[in-house]
């Protein structure tokens, strides 16, 4: 199954530096040589990207056929030196490091074949939703949004809205529902609650436990 690896960072600075770009476009240029020699004709479609709130967290995705092939990346030579370089930059909490990296179901930012539309990796922000979900309710919620999902689609054109399940579940009891959604603005986000159908889409809360959001601008 594709699998979009995400993963979400928090830096030692107050904001990304220009050292700290530097290792990730090391990194990034040092992967896609692998990626090409393993597994030629792959494409990825790695991005990466600051928060916009709080500039000093960002978040890195890519997409996989499958996580097990992201794994044999993660345990290779030049996946592990990558690794230690960027985690020199991370922040700590106690002895570990301030960092969630899991997986999330289809290939989020491959590019999507309706006509007209801004990429999710063109977009000059993207809002990430994460929506706890009860599993007992993850099949009522799927077929919810699914409902009103017609909504958010109509309102952010011509801008992309893609989302998946995440694979590893941090709790048992509980899904989590990633929503990537491209913007213009931040306030163009924002006024999407002042809308004439939102109270439609809005619909969805009444099946979510918890939720956050936050946005992110393209790191170059």
């Amino acid at each position: 199954m594709a699998v979009t690896e995400v993963v979400f960072l928090e830096s030692t600075a107050e904001t990304i530096t220009d050292e700290f770009r530097s290792v990730l476009n090391e990194a990034q240029t040092i992967q896609d040589a692998w990626v090409e020699a393993s597994f030629p004709g792959q494409i990825t479609a790695a991005t990466k990207w600051q928060e916009i709130e709080r500039p000093n967290h960002l978040l890195i995705t890519q997409n996989w056929p499958e996580t097990s092939q992201q794994r044999v990346w993660g345990a290779s030579e030049e996946g592990r030196s990558g690794h230690v370089k960027i985690m020199s930059h991370i922040a700590l909490e106690g002895q570990r490091p301030k960092a969630e990296k899991f997986h999330v179901e289809g290939e989020i930012f491959a590019s999507s074949q309706e006509p007209n539309r801004i990429q999710l990796s063109d977009s000059p922000v993207i809002s990430v939703g994460r929506h706890t979900v009860s599993s007992d309710n993850k099949e009522a919620f799927m077929a919810k949004f699914n409902e009103v999902k017609w909504v958010v689609q109509d309102y952010a054109k011509p801008y992309v809205v893609k989302g998946g399940w995440r694979i590893e579940k941090d709790a048992e009891a509980n899904e989590e529902w990633l929503l990537f959604i491209g913007w213009p603005t931040v306030q163009a986000h924002k006024d999407f609650a002042q809308s004439p159908n939102f109270s439609k889409y809005r619909e969805i809360s009444e099946l979510v436990i918890g939720f956050d959001v936050w946005h992110y601008q393209k790191i170059q």
